[in-house]
C-alpha cells in the first residue's frame, strides 16, 4: 500500500439550510479531505456534515456520529425527518453527528447514476427478459463508471477503508477526543472497518443490522431470503389470527410465484394527477417485493394479507406497496454503491459462485436466473468502477476490543442473525441480542432494541439489561374481515 501523504483535515462551519424542528439547535458545515490519500496534491472532496445539538444543560463529552446504510446511502438533507423519527432519543444526552459518506447526498462529487435507476424502473413497466435486464444495466454502469473518469474522479478511492479514513478526519478535525459509532446495515461495515483502522477515539460502537466484513452479500443473498421467508411463514403460523385467515400463506406464495411467472399480470395504478401507468407483475418481481418488505415491521404486518389479495385477483394495496419499494432506488447514490462494492465485495468472486447458487435453490430459477446474469454482469462493469483487487483484508474478520453492542432482527432478510453471530466472534467486549418480530434497521423499529441501545451507551462496558426482549411482540399480522370469516 503507497504510504498516506501529510494532510490536515479541514472542517468549515456553514449556515444550515434547514432548521430541526422541536427547536434543536444544530450546527452544519464542510470536510475537507484529499480524495486520494496516497497522492500529492489530491484534489479535495467535500462531506457535508450536520451535528444535532443535546438540549441536555451537562451534555456528555462524547458524540454519536451515525454511519448510514447503502452503501451510497445519505442523511443530510433528510437530517430533521430522520432524527425526529429515529434519533431523537439519542440525543437526550450527547450531540449527535450525521455526515454524507463520500459520493454521496450533499457531498461532492456526488457519485449518482440516473441510468441505472432509470433501467430499474423501466423493468417495471415492460416485460424485460433476463439478457434484457443484462444489457441495459450493463450498458448504464458503464455509461456511468466511463462519465466520471472523464471528469477526473478517481473512482478507486471509493471504498469502506477510504470511507473509515474519512470518519477518523472527521472526528480529528472536529476536535473530539472520543466518540461513539453508531452504524445500520452497510453502516456497519463502515463501522467495523473504522474499528480496525482507527480504534483510538471510540468509546463505543452500536452495530445494528451487521453486514461483517467476512461475508459476501451476493453469494448468500438468496440463503438470507429463504430463512426470512421461513421466519415469515412459522410467524403466520404461530398466530391464531392469522393462521385461521391464511392457513396456506407458504404455499400460496409458492404458487403465486409459479402462476405469475408463466403469466405475468398487467396491473394498471393511476397515480394522484390522474396518469395511468401499467406494472408487470411476474413471480420474481412478487419474491422481490416480499424480500424488501421483510425490512419493515409495517410492511412484514400485511405480506399474507397481500398474497390473499393477489391470489384472489385484487393487486391494488400489494402493488402500491411494491412500488414503495422499488422508489427507494433513489434514496441510493448508485455509483457509489458500484464502487464500493465492486471493491469490497466483487473483489472476491468467482462466476463459479453463481452456478452453486442455483443448485442449491431449483425452486427458484427464473428468480436466479435474473439475479445471476445482473450479477455476472457486475463481474464485467467492476473493471471500470475498480480495475485494482481489493487487499485480502477487506475480507477478513475484524478483531477489537471495543465495547460493542451487536443487534439484529428476527425477520431480517438482508443481514440475519448468522452474520452479527459471525462478526462477534471476534469482538472479545461485544454484545448480541436478536430482537424478535422485527426486520432490518432493529433500533428504529423496535422499542426494546432502542432501550437496549440507550442503556448500553450509557455504560457500554457492562452487558446492557435485555429484560424486554422477553416481552418483545410479534408481529401484528393484518387479517381482513373477509379472510377472516371465511367469506
Amino acid at each position: 500500500m503507497d504510504p498516506i501523504i501529510d494532510y490536515s483535515p479541514v472542517f468549515v462551519e456553514q449556515p444550515c439550510t434547514k432548521q430541526i424542528p422541536l427547536n434543536y439547535a444544530s450546527v452544519c458545515g464542510t470536510l475537507y479531505v484529499p480524495e486520494n490519500r496516497t497522492r500529492v496534491n489530491s484534489p479535495i472532496i467535500e462531506l457535508a456534515v450536520r451535528i444535532v445539538k443535546t438540549k441536555s444543560t451537562q451534555p456528555l463529552p462524547d458524540p454519536i456520529v451515525y454511519l448510514v446504510g447503502g452503501p451510497g446511502g445519505s442523511v443530510v438533507e433528510q437530517t430533521g425527518d430522520f432524527f425526529l423519527g429515529n434519533m431523537m432519543n439519542f440525543a437526550r444526552d450527547r450531540d449527535v453527528i450525521f455526515f454524507d459518506q463520500r459520493g454521496t447526498g450533499a457531498s461532492r462529487p456526488r457519485l449518482q447514476c440516473e441510468g441505472i435507476i432509470n433501467t430499474a424502473l423501466n423493468a417495471l413497466t415492460q416485460e424485460f427478459t433476463p439478457d434484457d435486464e443484462r444489457i441495459t444495466y450493463q450498458y448504464a454502469s458503464e455509461l456511468c463508471s466511463s462519465d466520471f473518469r472523464q471528469q477526473g474522479i478517481d473512482l478507486s478511492t471509493y471504498t469502506s477503508a477510504n470511507n473509515a479514513a474519512d470518519v477518523n478526519d472527521l472526528r480529528v478535525a472536529l476536535g473530539y477526543d472520543e466518540w461513539n459509532l453508531f452504524g445500520v446495515s452497510y453502516g456497519t461495515r463502515l463501522a467495523l472497518t473504522v474499528m480496525r483502522d482507527y480504534p483510538e477515539g471510540i468509546r463505543s460502537v452500536i452495530l445494528d443490522s451487521v453486514y461483517p466484513p467476512q461475508v459476501n452479500l451476493f453469494t448468500e443473498y438468496m440463503a438470507n431470503a429463504v430463512r426470512a421467508l421461513d421466519v415469515l411463514f412459522a410467524g403466520c403460523r404461530a398466530d391464531a389470527r392469522c393462521y385461521a385467515a391464511y392457513p396456506e400463506t407458504e404455499e400460496r406464495f409458492y404458487r403465486l410465484y409459479d402462476e405469475l411467472n408463466a403469466t405475468p399480470q398487467i396491473v394498471t395504478l393511476v397515480s394522484n394527477s390522474g396518469d395511468e401507468i401499467n406494472i408487470v407483475l411476474n413471480g420474481d418481481r412478487l419474491f422481490d417485493w416480499v424480500f424488501r418488505w421483510l425490512y419493515n415491521i409495517d410492511n412484514i404486518r400485511h405480506i399474507p394479507r397481500w398474497l390473499y389479495e393477489i391470489d384472489n385477483g385484487t393487486y391494488t394495496s400489494a402493488v402500491r406497496a411494491g412500488l414503495q419499494q422499488e422508489l427507494v432506488i433513489y434514496g441510493i447514490d448508485q455509483g457509489m454503491y458500484q464502487a464500493v462494492q465492486c471493491y469490497d465485495e466483487i473483489s472476491f468472486l468467482e462466476p463459479e459462485s453463481f452456478i452453486k447458487i442455483r443448485d442449491t435453490f431449483p425452486q427458484y430459477a427464473s428468480t436466479l436466473d435474473r439475479m445471476l446474469t445482473q450479477h455476472e454482469a457486475l463481474l464485467d462493469v467492476c473493471t471500470g468502477w475498480q480495475p485494482v483487487r481489493a487487499a485480502e483484508l477487506e475480507n477478513e474478520p475484524v478483531r477489537s476490543d471495543i465495547p460493542t453492542l451487536l443487534l439484529v432482527g428476527e425477520y431480517d432478510p438482508i443481514t440475519p442473525p448468522a452474520w452479527a453471530e459471525l462478526a462477534a466472534q471476534t469482538l472479545t467486549n461485544g454484545y448480541l441480542y436478536e430482537v424478535p418480530g422485527v426486520g432490518h434497521a432493529v433500533t428504529f423499529s423496535s422499542g426494546c432494541g432502542q432501550q437496549i441501545a440507550l442503556r448500553f451507551l450509557w455504560e457500554p462496558s457492562t452487558a446492557p439489561d435485555s429484560a424486554c426482549l422477553a416481552q418483545a411482540p410479534s408481529p401484528m399480522f393484518v387479517v381482513t374481515r373477509l379472510a377472516y370469516t371465511g367469506e
